[in-house]
């Protein structure tokens, strides 16, 4: 099976698999969710198997990376930090 076959089965999973969540019932859901995000990272891992075999690099294609928050002080939140003696 050449890559094109690969990626094309996946991305057709990945259709079958949006059309069921589509259509699904409530109490389905999950199960479905889950089958659509399996079918979207078997379209990512052979897109990055074809990269791969085609000599780019991979590590480009990883997951971008989110800042991390600062952690706050409560006193920000609450509005003590703007309240004065008078008050």
């Amino acid at each position: 099976m050449t890559w094109k076959e690969a990626l094309q089965e996946a991305v057709e999973e990945r259709d079958l698999a949006e059309h069921a969540f589509i259509h699904a019932s409530t109490e389905y859901c999950d199960y479905h969710i889950y089958r659509l995000q399996a079918a979207e990272e078997k379209v990512r891992l052979v897109i990055r198997q074809a990269r791969a075999a085609m000599g780019y690099e991979t590590n480009k294609l990883s997951a971008p990376v989110v800042p991390q928050l600062r952690a706050q002080s409560e006193a920000h939140f609450s509005g003590y930090d703007r309240m004065t003696e008078d008050e």
